[in-house]
């Protein structure tokens, strides 16, 4: 390559280590220092190996700025070169489909997505579709059956000339002309005249391609990173002992992170269909919430470290993930992965812990809590003389839902026995918070916030002597801006004024509060390529609720903004803010590259603008999240996901799989060892209703019936509702 003669010889070493390890630690604090190559390792492959490599990259990363324990500026980035980007660590496998740029509305041009056999060695079939984010709001299509490897749809396709031995001069990005193990060297590299002029390539027997390789400039926080090169595209090995086509019986690949005698490699693991695939994932993801289940007490964590999966004994259990952990025990339970005798057993004792644990005077739950103690965790106002003073309103309405669930469910699936008493202390529990006492309003002639009867506010967080912070007040239109306090809020409405006739509710700030939480949906005041949208944040913001809250699963409104978020999600992927294709896409949350986004745990936003795409991270769990509203789509997406390998997950001591979260410009870096299950939950959610069906959600959540006491009155009649 052209940049060796210039380079000292310790670079290229240190270059050459880099090409021999299995992922990049970025650390985020001490638990993730010796990240992901351990955890990677499997079997009989060394764990000793593996530190060794990680050792080896850190070495590598300090020599250019990257220095383990703190943040790096973009100055010391940017001396990282462009062999840099030609000689990232293989960690993937098979592109996918990508559809083109997002436009600003969303009249465009229809894009097939179309791919094409590469390698012998690596031919397999996956599902795809013909479905364009800019059009799939306007019709869908049936999915069509692909053999795909490399993509070859996207703006300004180019081919490379061949009159040099290097990329010509004339060429806008030089810089990644050549693809390693590719068709993209020497007379053939690859050419552009603009950004945007994507090189197609196709790979060598025994490798297979991933990403889109772009001619591009990248900005990392207002910084450039990177200057006119291509990027995005590269041949991963296969793994010697798996790289022959998978048979026509088990033509279903999953692919994983791994290494062999020759370095690193994607190992394949071939399944029977594209069903058994995804049920594999499904059932992984379940296995993740099980590891972050602290017994007895039944309560959960927020992470999971898959790095030392016998040490998840937590010292902590959130409040709020143990409502969503309760749901997932219903759905190992409807899916037949435990008897109904072991699901009444655990969701039984988590209730017990909920009922154990201290809470204020009106009901209201901490946050988070010491484990076996069950004491409170102080949040918001730190200091051992506030323990047990602070509550999350929040927390509360995300464990109620929970709890709610739990009980919807047995009553729906007939359970006897034991379950009874698992159903009357669900029903002890929802009824000890006092809901009436949720609003606030701010204190006369004071600066503080304060409950009250009359208030407008909905609090993220009260104190025991009812003062209010993180409030959330209406905007200037009238409506609040969309959250995951949606849940709180729901549960609220029904409670205070469910059991009286539609718009005579006699708390008028409650019924207030919750017409302008729901008026929302009628009045979007955000967008992102081109859709509107309830809110511009991570996916969990929507998914929560989703899934969570009745009114908002049983609405034709928030379906049709549900499907918008997908929409736009897989747009801007595809646009150039991220040049990310139907296999790279998925605004989540979760941890991030601290060097890069200067945050251990970012929660992402849709972003249009190119020079705010950053860390080009992206979450897969946030994509499986919107099965229900495209499920033979994104099924193919997700196929495709894990046929690349890029971002799956083995599970320790299982053969079960998850796919997490990711990140273009540091591809090798896999965060095994702190997945957040909020930020997972998605995941099982979506999968879930590809065989128990979206009705699954919205029977269960249906808690507030006629039966029940209730008018289901879930907006009411607007009345006067004073302002701030």
């Amino acid at each position: 390559m052209s940049y060796l003669p210039v380079w000292p010889m310790s670079l290229i070493v240190c270059f050459i280590l880099l090409l021999h390890s299995v992922a990049v630690a970025e650390p985020m604090d001490a638990s993730l220092a010796a990240d992901d190559a351990c955890g990677l390792a499997s079997g009989a492959e060394s764990c000793a190996l593996s530190a060794l490599q990680s050792a080896a990259r850190q070495r590598v990363r300090e020599n250019f700025g990257f220095h383990v324990g703190q943040e790096v500026s973009l100055e010391a980035a940017t001396a990282m070169t462009e062999a840099a980007s030609s000689t990232e660590i293989a960690t993937s496998t098979v592109t996918a489909d990508a559809p083109t740029e997002a436009a600003a509305t969303t009249e465009a041009a229809s894009t097939t997505e179309a791919s094409a056999t590469t390698t012998a060695a690596a031919t397999t079939t996956i599902a795809s579709t013909t479905v364009n984010p800019t059009t799939a709001a306007a019709s869908s299509t049936e999915p069509a059956t692909t053999t795909a490897e490399a993509s070859t749809s996207g703006p300004n396709i180019t081919i490379a000339p061949a009159s040099t031995t290097t990329a010509d001069p004339s060429s806008l990005c030089t810089s990644g002309a050549e693809i390693p193990d590719s068709n993209r060297t020497g007379t053939d590299a690859c050419f552009a005249t603009q950004h945007g002029d994507e090189c197609v390539y196709q790979c060598n027997g025994g490798y297979i391609p991933v990403g889109r390789h772009v001619c591009q400039t990248i900005i990392i926080r207002g910084k450039t990173w990177k200057e006119n090169l291509f990027f995005g595209g590269e041949c991963y090995r296969l793994c010697s002992d798996s790289a022959a086509p998978c048979p026509v019986n088990k033509a279903t690949p999953i692919r994983v992170n791994s290494f062999d005698e020759e370095g690193n490699c994607l190992r394949t693991k071939c399944m029977h269909s594209a069903d058994e695939a995804l049920r594999n994932l499904a059932r992984g993801n379940y296995e993740v919430w099980r590891l972050g289940r602290a017994s007895p007490s039944g309560m959960y964590q927020d992470s999971v470290n898959l790095n030392a999966p016998m040490d998840n004994s937590s010292k902590v259990g959130g409040l709020d993930m143990t409502g969503i952990g309760l749901i997932m025990e219903c759905v190992a339970d409807a899916m037949g992965w435990i008897s109904r005798e072991e699901f009444v057993s655990r969701v039984g004792e988590t209730l017990l812990s909920l009922d154990l644990i201290s809470h204020a005077k009106d009901g209201w739950l901490p946050r988070a809590v010491e484990l076996p103690s069950l004491n409170p965790v102080p949040e918001g106002t730190e200091g051992s003389a506030n323990i047990g003073k602070t509550w999350s309103v929040m927390s509360t309405g995300i464990a109620h839902a929970g709890i709610y669930f739990v009980n919807t469910y047995l009553q729906n699936v007939g359970a006897s026995g034991a379950a009874g008493d698992v159903i009357a202390l669900a029903e002890k529990l929802t009824n000890r918070v006092n809901w009436r006492t949720m609003m606030c309003l701010k204190k006369f002639g004071s600066p503080d916030v304060i409950d009250g009867w009359n208030g407008t506010g909905i609090p993220m967080l009260q104190t025991s002597d009812g003062e209010c912070m993180a409030v959330h007040w209406p905007s200037p239109d009238g409506y609040y801006e969309f959250n995951e306090e949606i849940t709180a809020s729901w549960i609220a409405f029904e409670k205070v004024c469910g059991d009286q006739r539609t718009g005579y509710c006699g708390a008028v700030n409650i019924q207030n509060m919750w017409n302008a939480v729901q008026g929302r949906r009628f009045h979007p005041d955000s967008t992102a390529a081109g859709y509107e949208l309830l809110t511009k944040w991570s996916a969990y913001v929507v998914q929560i609720p989703y899934y969570m809250v009745h009114a908002v699963n049983s609405d034709a409104t928030y379906q049709k903004l549900f499907k918008n978020h997908w929409l736009a999600d897989w747009a801007t992927y595809n646009s150039s803010v991220y040049y990310g294709d139907s296999s790279r896409y998925g605004v989540g949350a979760g941890p991030d590259l601290t060097w890069c986004s200067g945050a251990e745990y970012l929660a992402d936003k849709y972003e249009d603008n190119p020079d705010q795409g950053d860390c080009r991270t992206w979450s897969p769990p946030s994509v499986a999240g919107y099965l229900p509203v495209e499920p033979e789509t994104i099924k193919g997406h997700l196929l495709q996901m894990l046929a690349n390998g890029e971002a799956t997950i083995e599970i320790p001591g299982t053969d079960y799989h998850v796919l997490w979260r990711k990140s273009m410009i540091d591809p090798t870096m896999n965060w095994t060892s702190k997945i957040t299950l909020v930020d997972l939950a998605g995941e099982l959610w979506g999968l879930s209703t590809i065989w128990l069906g979206a009705d699954f959600y919205v029977n269960n959540t249906n808690h507030f019936t006629k039966s029940n006491g209730f008018h289901q009155a879930e907006e009411g009649v607007a009345l006067p509702m004073p302002m701030t």
